[in-house]
């Protein structure tokens, strides 16, 4: 009997020590957010689960999924406490809705019964997830807490995002989190004194692939084009968490890259409401780590973080915008391809064409945007394409793309009163190829638009011959 108490204690202390590892990892509480399509079906259901359970509270609860969403953006009124309080257009756009995220994950988790729960994301970059992921679309019924019918029709029907709508590597090249210039280019966007519901000048990650998603799931009239309306979406969620992602990965590539050291955005504090519907409050300062601050982490993300850098590069100052060209009238686009030029001196047309001119970077400025509702496309851009030539998001001639989302009449801080929204594209990498490859003209600088829309299941792109219109009233090329 000795014997076998030994024996069976043995295997206990055996099985405890298989058991501390993941005792260990349970006692630091980081949870792994994964990608949507490898959850498994039990997963999905947690998920379900607790979206149908936060539908089914009241509105004026804000542990609801309708309180939480109005947190994002609402029209409804009167106004509830924290209410249309999101960020876009400037650099507060990332840590807010990170979170954002997080509240509404532990409300999510809550919710569902099930403690493992975490909010998975969509990695809509790799070509075989480019279309809403299934259980957002199957079955599409009011059974389906993930389903909803404001989306654009092609995307509830399996239809494909295009490849230059997914990719966020340009994205990721900005050193500089943020600027000070109006026109300049960052990665996080436009530094603001305080906060602001919306702002003008978005980063290069909020363009692209954020606004140009949004745009396209909700297509002229679906909830994820207006961002009075997109956290209704269930897939909104996922979408933000991609993004969250991404500024892991921004941080990850090194080089200088590093999180804003100003005191107001590390300080400005947020209001938001927890799995028990208290009010609390965040700040920049206290999600700059999500592992060691807010438990969570990304399952492509290393357990431990690599060592920093030796010395962190300070934040350069934003470089200084020479105008090189500015087009003489206003653009409006609707839904059909479109050309337009920006003319060019003869010294700046050297500067552009010639290989041996000194190495410059160049920005495209859309001054002056104005849209009373959104197209529901976005615009690949290119810079001298041949009349007649094909547009490939793969050549030379690409720029990037422009896309609306959020985009309203800023007179906060920081701006000149009625200041108008503007978006800006770094063309250097386009403009350099264009000159190495002798395909920049000698002429004026044409920039032709192509709209592009969800690919329809089993059938050729179609983006619309029509859309709401989009209008700017001057496209700048400046040098820096």
């Amino acid at each position: 009997m000795q014997r076998g108490r030994t024996l069976a204690a043995s295997a206990i202390g055996a099985t405890l020590l298989l058991l501390i590892p993941a005792l260990q990892a349970g006692a630091q509480g980081v949870r792994v957010r994964r990608s949507i399509a490898s959850l498994t079906a039990a997963q999905v259901d947690a998920l379900r689960a607790g979206i149908a359970a936060m539908k089914a509270r009241q509105a004026s609860d804000p542990t609801s999924w309708a309180y939480q969403a109005s947190i994002h953006g609402t029209v409804d009124s009167p106004a509830r406490p924290a209410w249309s309080t999101c960020q876009h257009g400037s650099f507060y756009f990332l840590s807010w809705h990170r979170m954002y995220l997080y509240y509404f994950e532990r409300i999510l988790r809550a919710a569902s019964g099930s403690a493992d729960l975490t909010l998975p994301y969509w990695d809509y970059s790799r070509p075989e997830q480019r279309a809403l992921p299934e259980p957002f679309r199957i079955p599409p019924d009011a059974a389906n807490p993930l389903f909803v019918r404001q989306r654009a029709p092609a995307a509830n029907q399996g239809g494909t995002l295009p490849e230059s709508a997914v990719d966020a590597q340009e994205s990721l090249l900005p050193i500089d989190f943020s600027t000070s210039s109006s026109g300049g280019t960052s990665f996080g966007g436009r530094r603001l004194p305080e906060p602001s519901h919306f702002s003008s000048f978005p980063g290069s990650l909020e363009q692209q692939p954020h606004n140009v998603i949004h745009v396209l799931l909700g297509g002229p009239d679906g909830w994820m084009s207006d961002p009075d309306f997109a956290a209704q979406d269930p897939i909104f969620w996922l979408h933000h968490a991609n993004i969250d992602r991404l500024w892991s990965r921004w941080l990850a590539l090194g080089g200088g890259r590093a999180n804003p050291t100003d005191t107001v955005w590390l300080d400005t504090r947020f209001a938001f409401f927890d799995e028990r519907g208290s009010r609390v409050e965040m700040t920049g300062r206290q999600v700059v780590d999500t592992a060691a601050q807010l438990e969570y982490r990304y399952d492509d993300q290393p357990e431990a973080p690599p060592p920093p850098e030796a010395a962190p590069a300070p934040q350069r100052p934003p470089a200084p915008l020479e105008s090189v060209g500015v087009s003489t009238s206003a653009m409006e686009l609707r839904g059909r391809p479109a050309r337009m030029a920006i003319p060019l001196g003869a010294t700046e047309r050297r500067d552009l064409t010639e290989s041996a001119a000194a190495p410059r970077g160049y920005v495209l400025t859309f001054e002056g945007i104005r849209y009373d509702r959104n197209p529901g496309v976005y615009y690949e851009v290119y810079l001298g394409l041949p009349e007649g030539e094909t547009p490939d998001p793969r050549g030379p001639h690409y720029a990037g793309n422009l896309a609306v989302f959020a985009l309203k009449p800023h007179a906060g801080p920081g701006a000149e009163a009625g200041e108008r929204p503007a978006l800006s594209i770094d063309v250097t990498r386009a403009i350099r190829q264009l000159r190495e490859a002798g395909r920049l003209q000698s002429g004026d600088l044409s920039i032709s638009f192509v709209p592009r829309g969800i690919t329809p299941p089993g059938g050729a792109e179609a983006a619309p011959t029509t859309a709401p219109p989009v209008s700017f009233e001057r496209v700048r090329l400046s040098s820096y």
